[in-house]
């Protein structure tokens, strides 16, 4: 299937139950051990905010999330305080590089009005919107590395893209150094920025090993 994302852990849970081969005892013991670690995966709907582990996790991680937050400084003290010292944390937040017109011209018709109206209005304006950057990537106007990478997606899967970038109430845009001092204003050190898609921040740093919350 075309432009499906890859998770291996779901595949894994969707995949239909085989008859163990007890002729082979090796090849059970070997589905025994992936069995055990895919049941130790636990899933949970809350608030970031209301993360209540400490020093714990090896590694904490938010995709997506932090730039549509009214207080994205408090969720990064609870994703810290969740890893243990010398653990990793990695955020991944829109980048206002390539971004300028979203920032100046979209985001304040996307406060005033998009994340306003019903959303059935909101996806029916999305139409003409994803129409405009359908022709645009057809006519080969692709001066970025993430429009390339979305130039050969459906219709479909780019007026998904428009529709979820209408609807959300918050959109912060970070600059690279924006992006980097989220994390080292709040401790963490060795902090790392990666330019994802030429429109996006991949942010990486370690909890200090010594701290603890």
């Amino acid at each position: 299937m075309r432009n499906r994302p890859q998770f291996p852990l779901a595949d894994e849970l969707r995949r239909p139950r085989r008859r163990c081969d007890r002729r082979r005892p090796s090849n059970t013991r070997a589905r025994t051990r992936k069995s055990r670690a895919i049941y130790r995966v636990e899933v949970r709907q809350e608030s970031i905010y209301k993360i209540t582990e400490e020093n714990i996790f090896d590694i904490a991680f938010s995709i997506g999330v932090i730039h549509h937050l009214e207080y994205p400084d408090v969720a990064i003290a609870r994703i810290i305080r969740a890893v243990k010292p010398g653990g990793l944390i990695l955020v991944w937040l829109y980048g206002r590089e390539n971004n300028g017109w979203i920032v100046h011209f979209f985001n304040p018709v996307r406060r005033a009005l998009f994340s306003r109206l019903p959303l059935g209005w909101v996806h029916v304006l999305s139409w003409p919107l994803a129409a405009g950057l359908w022709l645009m990537l057809r006519l080969g106007l692709q001066r970025i590395e993430y429009l390339r990478l979305i130039r050969n997606f459906s219709f479909d899967h780019l007026r998904a893209i428009v529709f979820d970038h209408m609807i959300p109430e918050i959109a912060h845009y970070y600059s690279r150094e924006e992006a980097v001092a989220l994390l080292r204003n709040a401790g963490i050190e060795e902090v790392s920025a990666v330019w994802v898609n030429e429109m996006s921040w991949s942010v990486m740093g370690r909890k200090p090993p010594g701290k603890r919350e």
